[in-house]
């Protein structure tokens, strides 16, 4: 099943977009859908939105193990969305 995005984009960036993925052989959609992918792999940070002033916070080894864990639970469909932790905790809308 798949769902339908819809968000706004600058139509020069857009179009951009859109040609090189059409030269590189994909689709607009393919390519975003890969972009999102990346993104949720943690094989793409969005660095360009962080100010250039902010210094890097380290992880320990334990704080990575728990990142990692939470990832592949959540490749595996184990977790909550936001609904089900509120029906849970009896917090309407």
């Amino acid at each position: 099943m798949t769902t339908q995005v819809i968000f706004k984009i600058d139509p020069v960036l857009k179009k951009r977009a859109h040609k090189k993925a059409q030269a590189e052989g994909f689709t607009y959609s393919e390519m975003l859908q890969s972009a999102t992918r990346a993104y949720v792999e943690g094989k793409y940070q969005m660095a360009g939105f962080v100010p250039s002033d902010w210094e890097p916070v380290g992880i320990t080894r334990e704080e990575l193990v728990k990142i990692k864990r939470a990832r592949e639970n959540y490749r595996k469909g184990n977790y909550y969305t936001v609904d089900q932790v509120r029906h849970e905790l009896g917090i309407r809308n």
